[in-house]
Order: structure tokens, then sequence, then C-alpha cells
């Protein structure tokens, strides 16, 4: 008996082995492709918006996003008509008004008998009273800002926080002098908020135009009217020419609407679930009629502050 179950094990794990795969394709029916239409924009620059098909659960990144190069996409502002939005590349289309904060703004989007919709009201601006430099953190390994701004009463406001550095680099020519110098922007410039108050805020976000490790929080966290929020900072200075004492970061406060909070807190979520097979699914916010997808807006307030040199490389080079 117990030979005859030896035998067995082994003929399966034989089976297994030697086993071959094989990739299948699934015949999806591709005739309930959506609409897509992707839009955030911000104060004081040209609205554009990117118009495409849903994709199904065969589309791989070898193929071609199905974009939309023939689409009517009229711009409305408070209701009345602006003008038809001009197709540029690939499915993008550039307006050639400037967004204003505190306006609504609505793209009607017509294609092969299809119309989809999406509406924002941009906010006002929440301007930045001032961003001053505290100190390291209680374990030396951060430097510690105070944000100060002005937060609308009795509203739900949202902001998105994120801060970058430039610096400058040469390159050596076949003598070893340089003989160029480039400025180049470093967006990784990683805030964090303090212990305690994480309910309702969101970290590392990928959010247009920007790839930051900036930061999303609603006033429910903040208090309303003046507001001063002390915040964790992790920045380095890239400069390779000798700096000072210090080296300045800009920092970006945008007061965005719901929409925007919303899919990024949702699209966060969503990248947090990926290569878990267990996780409950998420599903992305989207605020398009008649199709999927994001239009929405920010307004937006740059302050500076310097943060003083304290790695040990420069350290050693004042020496």
């Amino acid at each position: 008996m117990n030979k005859y179950i030896f035998s067995t094990v082994i003929l399966f794990l034989i089976l297994v082995i030697t086993s071959c795969y094989r990739d299948i394709t699934l015949d999806v029916d591709d005739s309930e492709q959506k609409i897509v239409l992707q839009g955030i924009f911000f104060s004081d620059s040209l609205i554009m918006i990117h118009v495409s098909k849903s994709v199904n659960i065969n589309y791989n990144d070898n193929q071609e996003m199905p974009v939309i190069t023939d689409a009517k996409v009229s711009l409305y502002k408070d209701g009345e008509f602006v003008e038809v939005m001009l197709h540029k590349s690939k499915g993008l289309y550039k307006s050639t008004v400037l967004a204003e904060a505190g306006h609504s703004y609505e793209v009607i989007v017509e294609t092969n008998n299809k119309v989809v919709k999406g509406t924002v009201d941009m906010p006002e601006i929440a301007q930045i009273d001032g961003i001053k430099y505290i100190g390291k953190d209680q374990n030396q390994w951060m430097d510690v800002i105070e944000l100060s701004f002005s937060d609308q009463l009795n509203i739900d406001d949202y902001y998105l926080f994120d801060g970058y550095t430039y610096y400058k680099s040469y390159y050596y020519n076949d003598t070893g002098w340089y003989d160029s110098v480039d400025v180049y922007k470093d967006d990784w410039v990683t805030i964090y908020l303090p212990e305690g108050m994480t309910n309702g805020t969101i970290n590392y976000l990928y959010f247009y135009p920007y790839v930051t490790d900036g930061i999303g929080f609603t006033d429910n966290l903040i208090g309303n009217g003046e507001v001063h929020q002390q915040l964790n900072v992790s920045a380095y200075s890239w400069d390779e020419f000798y700096p000072q004492d210090s080296f300045t970061v800009y920092f970006n406060l945008l007061h965005v609407n719901e929409d925007v909070y919303r899919f990024f807190v949702s699209n966060d979520n969503y990248e947090n679930s990926l290569y878990n097979p267990f996780v409950e699914p998420v599903n992305v916010y989207s605020n398009i009629e008649g199709g999927i997808g994001i239009f929405a807006a920010f307004s937006l307030s740059l302050d500076s502050v310097k943060l003083p040199i304290t790695d040990y490389y420069w350290e050693d080079k004042k020496h």
C-alpha cells in the first residue's frame, strides 16, 4: 500500500515538473469600449485634455493606446462657450486660453455619436503666508518646517503639498576642465506629516505635471482659518558646486477640488493593491459623465525656504 502511494506521488510530481505552459488570449468583446477623458490642469495654465478609448484585459504596453484624434472638444467657462479645443497630437487637445482660479470649466467631447462631459470648479488660490525653518526632528534625521497659509472657513478644502530643489552640474572635457553648467530640477523632496497626523492623508503621489513625494491632506486635520502646520522634510543638495551653509527648497501648495483629492486617494489605494491577489479590488475615482476618467483642477501657490547643509560630504569639504 505504501509502495503504491509512493509511486503515485512520484508520478504526480513528474507530471507537474514536465508539464507545459502556454499563453491563452481571452476573447473579449471590444464593443463596450468607453470614451476616456483625462485632464488635470492648474491656474494660469492652458487647459489640456487627453481623449482615448478604454482598453480590455488583453491590452499590453507594447500596443498603441487607442487614442481619439478626430473628436470635437468644446470648452465652456462659467456656462459660456469659449472655443473648440484643437487636437495637437496622439489624442491631446489644447486650449488657447489660460485657466483662472475661482471659475467653473466644462468640456464636452463628441465622437462617433457619443458625448462625454467633464465639469470642474477651480478653487481660489490658497496663498502661502510663509515657510519657516524650525530645526531638526527629534531623531535628527529630517528638517522641520512650519507652513503658514489661510484656509477658508466653513468649507471643506483639500490640499496637495510638494517640494523640489534646483542644482547645478558640470561635465569635464578631455583636458579636465568643465566647459558647461546645467541647471536641473530635482523633484524628490519627501514630505512627512508629524506622527499621529495620518488620517485622510496620502503620500508618495504621482500627479501631473509633477512627479513628487508630496502629501495630500484635508482641512479636517488642520482646522480652519490661519493655519500654522509643522511638517517634516527630507531633502538633499545634489549641487556639484561647493555650496555655502544652506540650500534652497521650493514648495508648491496646491488647493484642489474634491475630485482631484478623491482621484489621487483612490489611485494611491490602487497602486498599493497591485500584486496582491487577495486584496479587495479598488476602483479609481471617475467624474466623467457618459465615459470614464478625470477632469479636475487646482490652484497653485509657491514659496521657498533655506535648509542647512548637514551632509557629511560637504562638512568634510569645508575643512
